[in-house]
C-alpha cells in the first residue's frame, strides 16, 4: 500500500494524533487522580476511572494498531533475578508495559534493566514519554484491590490526564519519536513472550557483590533456559545461554 494512500485512509478513518486531542478535549478528560490508587478505587476517585477508561477507549478508537507490526516491544526488568521468574508466571491478559523499538535498528537500552521480555500483543495505549503515561503504579495498589482480579485482566489506566501530556501520545507508529533522552512506552494486552534481550549490563547481575543472589541467579537461568525462547543482545544477535551461565 502507498504511503500516500496510507495517510488518506488514516484521515477518514480519524487514525492521527489530532483527532484524538481533538475527541479528548471535547470529551474534557483532563483529570487528576493519585499514583497510590492506580485502579481508582478510593472513593474520591471512583468518578475518574470513568474518565481514564474513556481516555484509552478513544486512543484505540483512534489508532492504527497495524502500524505497530513495525515495531518491537521489549518489558525490560529492573531487579531479573526477582522479576524475571515472576513475569513468566504473569497472566498473560494483564496488561503489561514495554518499551519500543523501530524493528529496522538496535534495540534502544532504556536502563530500567539488563534483561528485558521481548513480547508481542496487543497494543492499548502507547506514547513517546513514560513520565506523561501515568501508567507505572501497579505496584502500590492494594493487596484487597489486585484480588479483585483472581483470573488476570489486570487494567492498567493513567492516574492522571492532562491536555499537554496528549500530545505526546503515539497513535501510529509513524508518531512514534524513538527519542534517547525520553523512554516511551506502551501497554500490551493478551501479550506473548518472543524472545529474551540482554544489555551491555548484563554481568551486573551476577556481580560479586550479589553472591548471595546465586541460588535466585540460577534459578533466574532455569527460566529462561526452560522457556524455550531465543536470547538476543540489543543489536539483535544471537546470545548462546552458556555464555550466560559462564556469569554465575
Amino acid at each position: 500500500m502507498s504511503k500516500v494512500l496510507r495517510t488518506t485512509i488514516r484521515q477518514i478513518l480519524l487514525e492521527d494524533l489530532q483527532s484524538f486531542l481533538t475527541a479528548a478535549g471535547q470529551e474534557n478528560l483532563e483529570y487528576y487522580g493519585d499514583d497510590r490508587d492506580p485502579l481508582f478505587m478510593w472513593k474520591q476517585n471512583i468518578p475518574l476511572r470513568k474518565k481514564a477508561r474513556r481516555l484509552k477507549d478513544l486512543w484505540r478508537q483512534h489508532s492504527d494498531q497495524g502500524s505497530f507490526e513495525d515495531v518491537t516491544f521489549v518489558h525490560w526488568l529492573p531487579n531479573p533475578v526477582i522479576d524475571l521468574p515472576t513475569m513468566w508466571s504473569a497472566p498473560r491478559n494483564d496488561e503489561i508495559s514495554v518499551s519500543m523499538s523501530p524493528n529496522n535498528g538496535p534495540i534502544i537500552d532504556t536502563g530500567w534493566g539488563a534483561i528485558g521480555m521481548e513480547v508481542r500483543g496487543w497494543v492499548t495505549f502507547a506514547g513517546n514519554n513514560m513520565d506523561q503515561m501515568m501508567t507505572g503504579y501497579m505496584s502500590k495498589a492494594k493487596a484487597k484491590d489486585l484480588a479483585k482480579y483472581p483470573q488476570g485482566g489486570l487494567p492498567k489506566r493513567p492516574v492522571e490526564s492532562l491536555p499537554t501530556w496528549w500530545k505526546s501520545y503515539a497513535l501510529q507508529a509513524s508518531e512514534l519519536t524513538f527519542d534517547p533522552g525520553v523512554v516511551n512506552e506502551a501497554l500490551l494486552d493478551n501479550w506473548e513472550p518472543v524472545s529474551w534481550v540482554v544489555s551491555d549490563n548484563i554481568a551486573n547481575v551476577f556481580a560479586p557483590s550479589r553472591v548471595s543472589d546465586k541460588m535466585s541467579q540460577e534459578a533466574m537461568l532455569d527460566v529462561i533456559q526452560g522457556s524455550g525462547l531465543p536470547i538476543m543482545d540489543l543489536n539483535r544477535q544471537p546470545v548462546g545461554f552458556g555464555s550466560l551461565e559462564d556469569l554465575l
